[in-house]
């Protein structure tokens, strides 16, 4: 569900109009073709406007949706939100999740809290998801999950954002539906050392460009990294999902 501006940040009744403004949301949904994609958040485009009036952007909040496209599978997800701009894979996790989808769409949480200068030259990195399917045999091309995401941020001149949000490390919110055919959402917290799996898979901890080529993944047991800033994460093989 989404969250008011209010909930967000510091509310000031007598600048509205600047409130407004200052204070907006990025949407976009992105269907995911390939077993193995890395998403960028931001876009060049929304970069620059706002470069012309502020000096900082802060990110409070990011809300995704994973929407399975396919019907009742035998398959799982694993997403990470990650500041890519990290070379060590545990100091870019925002948020992460491992999880069937056999009950329909899953929503998490991921609260940054992040103050950006438009001057950073890796900007673009400072939010990505980077999904990982297993289980899902299909011919090339077939639209597999959609992926709705919400950025809430603030364009500002100050550093100091006056943001209400609190980041958990080492955790996420994770909302579930209860029953395949159900609207009831349960809330779950995830703990990312909690997050299972055997089996290697790795996946390099710089961030891979949009549409980038997928490989086939599972569910999480360990996420390590190597001196060359190779990060391998363990997976488990048969996690029961499904789609709507």
């Amino acid at each position: 569900p989404k969250i008011s501006n209010k909930e967000i940040y510091k509310y000031n009744p007598f600048n509205t109009f600047n409130f407004t403004k200052r204070i907006q949301t990025i949407e976009q949904t992105i269907k995911i073709t390939k077993t193995q994609q890395n998403i960028q958040l931001l876009s060049e485009k929304t970069v620059k406007e706002l470069a012309k009036n502020f000096k900082y952007i802060h990110f409070a909040l990011v809300q995704v949706t994973i929407k399975p496209l396919t019907r009742q599978l035998n398959t799982s997800v694993l997403a990470c939100l990650r500041d890519a701009r990290h070379l060590n894979f545990d100091d870019s996790l925002i948020g992460a999740i491992e999880i069937s989808l056999c009950n329909g769409p899953v929503y998490f949480d991921g609260y940054p809290d992040l103050t950006i200068s438009w001057t950073d030259k890796n900007i673009l990195d400072t939010l990505n998801i980077n999904i990982k399917l297993h289980g899902y045999h299909m011919l090339p091309g077939s639209e597999i999950i959609a992926i709705i995401h919400h950025v809430y941020y603030k364009a500002t001149n100050s550093i100091c954002p006056k943001s209400l949000v609190n980041l958990t490390k080492g955790e996420t919110t994770m909302m579930k539906c209860v029953t395949n055919d159900s609207n009831i959402l349960i809330p779950q917290k995830i703990k990312w050392s909690d997050i299972n799996i055997p089996e290697n898979c790795s996946i390099q901890s710089d961030t891979i460009a949009h549409n980038q080529e997928n490989i086939e993944i599972t569910s999480l047991h360990s996420i390590t990294q190597n001196e060359d800033g190779l990060v391998k994460i363990r997976f488990d093989k048969t996690v029961k999902t499904h789609s709507t």
